[in-house]
């Protein structure tokens, strides 16, 4: 009875570990050239114009809308609707937490904590958690500024990209944010 008990629990482990990898969004990326939107992007409105940087998380550039956010990710765990203009999305996995930032129906910034893949316009996805603080600035040089918590910004114009490290040098958030044109003759 012993081996057939273990056979069934093996089979019910192998069960749910095919379902959980069919049915979970994926926190690294599937394709070594991840797509990363360049050409700069209207708010739903047309009242502003993101200028898209070179960076996306979790398959995700800056300038998508909604829907493919959704298509992308999933129903997000928390949607916080408070602000007129700008609202965010949550999503937790595996106590990972990405949060979208949208300015009238577009993602304008992007981030969070854990293993989430990180997306280089020309580069493979990768993702920076727990990487040490030298190979963050390996790759992407000295930051343009840095603050006592244990951040560091890299401004590429357009959009910045963010790392916060804790105390050991260790990446613990990674931000992308996109620049953001109001264009004056919209209503």
């Amino acid at each position: 009875m012993r081996k057939l008990d273990l056979a069934v629990l093996l089979l019910v482990v192998a069960s749910a570990s095919a379902w959980w990898t069919r049915n979970s969004p994926q926190l690294a990326p599937t394709s070594p050239t991840p797509s990363v939107a360049s050409s700069p992007v209207l708010t739903q409105s047309g009242r502003y114009q993101i200028l898209l940087p070179p960076f996306g998380m979790a398959g995700l550039p800056i300038g998508s809308d909604e829907k493919t956010a959704e298509a992308v990710l999933g129903q997000p765990n928390k949607k916080d609707l408070s602000a007129e203009e700008t609202h965010t999305w949550s999503y937790e996995r595996d106590g990972q937490t990405l949060n979208l930032t949208f300015l009238d129906g577009r993602v304008i910034a992007e981030g969070g904590t854990g293993r989430w893949s990180f997306e280089q316009a020309g580069k493979p996805g990768r993702t920076w958690f727990r990487a040490p603080q030298a190979d963050v600035r390996a790759a992407f040089g000295s930051p343009t500024r840095s603050d006592e918590s244990g951040a560091a910004v890299f401004a590429g114009h357009p959009g910045e990209l963010t790392f916060h490290f804790d105390k050991e040098g260790l990446v613990q958030q990674v931000w992308i944010t996109g620049e953001v044109k109001p264009l004056a003759n919209q209503p």
